[in-house]
């Protein structure tokens, strides 16, 4: 939860810092041919994160606007299609008055959680030079799908297996208060033609799974648990 409200803070003083920085020193002479900065793109995303013991494959259709003299600022949407899975992967209880308080978290132990999901995003970057881009990104609403699953429901020590299905909502209501599976990414992109770029980064996830009845009571009734992972990751786009 930190982590990626940082990254996303972290992100918009970035943008911020880079564009005050070329206001005030003028010196960008890459900037001056305009035939190199476009004034939107239309690309899809294909990446794959992991930090060992769960990962995520997505494939993403962006559309980015291109904003300031230069046109280095850029603003965007798009959709993600996301999936999650993993090993031994443990989900807490995930309302916000349960999730902040480590004494109000019952929890899931999945051996083999498997989440797909559907999102809108919202895009936000700085063109460094016409090759060379910072990005950050990060999902806002949609809706996720997948098996049903049986993991290890325990609650005071005392364990049973329970029915789980992945949470349908997604919606980006800030830390704690979001629901359903979401994803924020902090990256670099790399142009190496007018059609093809790679990118490397860092990317937040929520991912949560809701049981079939409500079976944590204390303190409050919940059914929804979440699972907050970290990743590196790496992919490719392609321009039209």
């Amino acid at each position: 939860m930190k982590t990626r409200n940082t990254v996303l803070i972290g992100a918009l003083l970035l943008i911020g810092g880079l564009v005050q920085g070329q206001e005030e020193s003028g010196v960008v002479e890459l900037a001056e041919v305009p035939v190199e900065y476009e004034k939107s793109a239309l690309f899809t995303s294909l990446d794959f994160g992991s930090n060992g013991s769960n990962h995520a494959a997505n494939f993403g259709l962006h559309y980015d606007w291109h904003f300031g003299k230069k046109k280095r600022i850029v603003v965007g949407s798009g959709l993600r299609f996301q999936s999650f899975f993993g090993k031994d992967v443990v989900f807490v209880s995930a309302p916000p008055e349960f999730y902040v308080d480590p004494v109000n978290q019952d929890t899931l132990l999945a051996p083999a959680p498997s989440i797909f999901s559907v999102n809108a995003i919202l895009n936000l970057g700085y063109r460094v030079t016409p090759k060379i881009f910072l990005g950050f990104n990060i999902d806002v609403f949609g809706f996720s799908f997948g098996p049903n699953g049986s993991p290890t429901y325990v609650s005071n020590g005392v364990e049973q297996v329970v029915k789980v299905n992945p949470s349908p909502i997604n919606a980006l209501l800030v830390g704690a208060n979001d629901l359903g599976s979401l994803k924020a990414q902090f990256y670099g992109r790399y142009k190496f033609s007018d059609k093809l770029a790679v990118q490397a980064g860092f990317q937040n996830m929520f991912n949560e799974l809701t049981t079939e009845t409500v079976l944590q009571t204390v303190p409050g009734d919940n059914d929804r648990f979440r699972s907050a992972s970290a990743q590196g990751f790496a992919g490719i786009s392609y321009f039209f």
